[in-house]
């Protein structure tokens, strides 16, 4: 017996199975921090807005180091943020 999967992952839905915007997103060594910062923006103005949006972060050409370095100073960014408000 065959059956189909309906995998609706990467077509305008989330993990939870709730529609939303998909984007995709490659950092760059050089920007990565400044992709991070953008990608935050872009989340705050859709929850506001009341869109739900998920970003898929691809981390090619960069080492475990740089992404441990980059992923830290994004979350000091984020606990700030979230001290703030």
């Amino acid at each position: 017996m065959k059956m189909k999967k309906n995998i609706k992952r990467n077509k305008g839905y989330n993990i939870y199975g709730e529609r939303c915007e998909v984007r995709t997103v490659t950092l760059k060594k050089e920007t990565a921090l400044a992709q991070y910062i953008e990608i935050l923006e872009e989340i705050e103005i859709a929850r506001a807005e009341g869109r739900k949006i998920e970003y898929t972060v691809h981390t090619d050409g960069m080492t475990q180091d740089e992404i441990r370095a980059v992923m830290d100073k994004v979350n000091r960014l984020i606990t700030m943020r979230n001290m703030c408000a």
